[in-house]
């Protein structure tokens, strides 16, 4: 179990006496907690696809810079898989930060889902006839 689940765990088992304002508070700081974990995620993503995408950017100019100048046979054909090396690389950073994004806004989905059903747990059952 991670911090937030820790938490959200610990915030739920309360028992007691139904408080409207106070049950909207602690919802809010939850959804506050949840949002606030996955957007420093997101933000980590995003810093290590735009590193690789620059290093994978400038691999294939440089390669390409390369091709222009070189004289030999043996040095252009090195060049031009530098600069493949390099342009597949941007292909799969992107392919690698669409998977990432998808499955934390996934389990973001899933923690508040999670926060939806525990609510509605606590609230009363239906009475049977």
């Amino acid at each position: 179990m991670d911090e937030l689940e820790k938490q959200l765990k610990k915030v739920l088992e309360k028992n007691g006496v139904f408080d409207v304002s106070k049950s909207e508070t602690s919802r809010k700081e939850i959804k506050q907690m949840i949002f606030q974990k996955f957007e420093g995620d997101m933000s980590r993503v995003k810093v290590v696809f735009w590193i690789f995408l620059v290093i994978s950017a400038a691999m294939m100019v440089g390669g390409m810079l390369f091709i222009n100048h070189e004289k030999g046979t043996r040095g252009m054909i090195f060049a031009a898989v530098i600069t493949l090396i390099g342009y597949n690389s941007t292909i799969l950073m992107k392919l690698w930060y669409w998977v990432v994004s998808t499955k934390l806004n996934i389990l973001k989905e899933i923690k508040q889902l999670q926060l939806q059903i525990a609510e509605l747990a606590d609230k009363e059952p239906p009475s049977e006839n």
